[in-house]
C-alpha cells in the first residue's frame, strides 16, 4: 500500500479527487495493473494554476515511488538488471519549476495585476518557515515585483516595491542584508505571517498589492 500526502497535510478533497482521476487514467493507459475503481473517480474541478501544482506534486510522488521500486505507474521500458529506476531527468524537473512560475504570472495577470516574467517567485516550503530568496542587489534600483506562493492556503501574494525604496544595510543604518560569501546577493527570508524579513527585520507587508486565491 502506498499513501500520498504532504508534510503540512495541505491537500484538499478536490485535490485528492483530481489526483485519483489522474492515477486511474494512468493505470488504464499503461495496462500494468487492475484498478478496483472502474470509474474515473469524482469529477474534479481545479483551475489551471492548481492543476500545474498538483502535476508537479504527482511527478515528485511518482519519482519517489520509482526510487523504492514501485513502477506500476511507469510506462518506461524495464531498466537493465541492477538499476533501481528510470529517473525523471534534471532538465524536465527544472522545466516543471519554471512552468509553475509562468502559470502563476499568467494567473495573476488574469486577476487584474500586470506582472512580467522578471518577478521574483518563492514557494513556501512544507515546514512553513519562510519564503526564501537569494537575489541580486541591483534589484533594489528597479521596480521590483515579488510573488509568494503559499500552498498551504492556496494563495498567491503579490508585492510591488518601487525602485530605491529599500536599501542595503550599512554600519550606520539598517536595511536588507547581503550574503557573507557573495556581497552582490541579498539573502531574504520573509515570514509567512508578518511578511517581515527574518534576517534584516525589514517589513514587506506594506508592499502587498494583491492576494489571489487559487
Amino acid at each position: 500500500m502506498v499513501i500520498l500526502t504532504t508534510q503540512s497535510d495541505s491537500l484538499t478533497h478536490t485535490d485528492i479527487d483530481y489526483l485519483e482521476s489522474v492515477l486511474i487514467e494512468k493505470a488504464r493507459s499503461i495496462g500494468k495493473l487492475d484498478c478496483d475503481n472502474k470509474n474515473k473517480g469524482n469529477n474534479p474541478k481545479v483551475d489551471k494554476f492548481r492543476e500545474v501544482f498538483l502535476g508537479q506534486y504527482l511527478d515528485e510522488a511518482l519519482f519517489l515511488m520509482q526510487l523504492i521500486g514501485i513502477t506500476v505507474f511507469s510506462d518506461a521500458k524495464a531498466d537493465k538488471a541492477g538499476s533501481l529506476i528510470n529517473t525523471i531527468d534534471i532538465k524536465t524537473k527544472l522545466a516543471l519549476g519554471k512552468r509553475a512560475k509562468t502559470e502563476a504570472i499568467t494567473f495573476i495577470n488574469e486577476h487584474g495585476v500586470a506582472i512580467d516574467k522578471t518577478a521574483t517567485y518563492s514557494v513556501l516550503p512544507d515546514d512553513k518557515s519562510a519564503f526564501w530568496a537569494n537575489l541580486r542587489t541591483n534589484l533594489l534600483e528597479t521596480d521590483w515585483d515579488i510573488i509568494l506562493n503559499d500552498n498551504s492556503k492556496m494563495e498567491l501574494i503579490v508585492m510591488r516595491i518601487p525602485a530605491r525604496t529599500l536599501k542595503l544595510a550599512t554600519d550606520a543604518e539598517s536595511g536588507i542584508l547581503v550574503r557573507t560569501d557573495k556581497k552582490d546577493q541579498m539573502d531574504i527570508k520573509i515570514d509567512p505571517g508578518s511578511f517581515i524579513d527574518k534576517r534584516s527585520g525589514t517589513d514587506f507587508s506594506s508592499f502587498i498589492v494583491k492576494r489571489v486565491q487559487y
